[in-house]
């Protein structure tokens, strides 16, 4: 297998990865669970809510990268983000009450870091000229 695009589990006893582009899988207690398996497209950047319950990730399974997320608990899967732009790298915050992104969904397509509601809405836009490469939440 091809494993990538890890990041641990909120209780830092697991990692989450995303294994031959696409299928997400979680490592813990010694065991291997997939928790996203969908050849109609690639997933990668995995993140787990702080509560463990929903899971976000990237996927281009309708054709363009947007941010989806999963509730562990159940079968949905929520597509937060509809954008003709690269949406990617979602993390939630350490609350859980924001999601951080990266998106060049401009018309000047520069990559730019957003954050939004879990549900998808109130997306704001966090940095306004810069070129982004990589965020994260700070404690």
């Amino acid at each position: 297998h091809h494993d990538g695009s890890p990041s641990w589990t909120p209780d830092g006893k697991g990692i989450l990865l995303c294994r031959d582009g696409s299928s997400i899988v979680l490592l813990g207690d010694g065991r291997e669970t997939v928790v996203v398996d969908d050849t109609s497209g690639w997933n990668t950047t995995p993140s787990l809510s702080p509560d463990g319950k929903d899971l976000i990730f990237m996927s281009n399974r309708d054709g363009n990268p947007e941010i989806y997320l999963k509730s562990l608990k159940g079968t949905r899967t929520l597509r937060l983000t509809n954008s003709p732009g690269y949406d990617s790298n979602p993390k939630f915050s350490s609350d859980g009450k924001r999601i951080l992104f990266l998106s060049d969904r401009e018309d000047d397509h520069v990559q730019r870091l957003y954050s939004m509601n879990p549900d998808g809405s109130q997306v704001e836009t966090l940095t306004r000229k810069d070129v982004v490469s990589h965020g994260i939440w700070l404690p």
